[in-house]
């Protein structure tokens, strides 16, 4: 399990620095695409970065449970708060999914091809997967709370 751990926490730092990557690359990116200094522009922009912060975050927090694996400690207590800081981050993507797909719905007055863009497909799966992680935390939490028990009985 420990190779399987170190080999997933490398490749969360190369998502990460490709994070770190796209998020200096953003404004060009949509600069280009929706014209430097439009309302669009600044609209993808509020919604873009504020998302990539929360998956950089996520990516950070997986690499730490990822470590915590990797020493042999699965059911550390800071697992569980980790996991419990993950679901709010895609809590977080899937608000900021479900302003730009409102907005992009007044903005342009779209109709049913709204609903087949990315955005409001981000939307649903950013929170099932909030959901799915705070009840992995609980999970987490409750074993970690069961391994100190066991600890303490000889």
């Amino acid at each position: 399990m420990s190779k399987l751990a170190r080999a997933l926490q490398l490749l969360l730092w190369g998502v990460f620095a490709l994070n770190i990557a796209a998020f200096f690359m953003l404004p060009a990116v949509m600069g280009r695409h929706f014209g430097m200094g439009s309302g669009e522009f600044w609209l993808a922009l509020a919604v873009y970065y504020p998302c990539g912060i929360a998956s950089a975050i996520m990516i950070r927090l997986g690499e730490r449970v990822l470590s915590n694996v990797a020493d042999g400690q699965p059911f550390h207590s800071g697992n569980a708060r980790a996991i419990r800081r993950a679901a709010r981050c895609c809590f977080a993507i899937s608000l900021f999914a479900l302003v730009r797909t409102i907005t992009w719905l007044f903005w342009y007055g779209a109709g049913l091809w709204l609903i087949q863009r990315y955005n409001t497909f981000f939307v649903a799966v950013f929170f099932v997967a909030g959901l799915f992680a705070m009840v992995l935390s609980e999970l987490f939490r409750t074993a970690s709370e069961l391994k100190a028990d066991n600890d303490l009985v000889i």
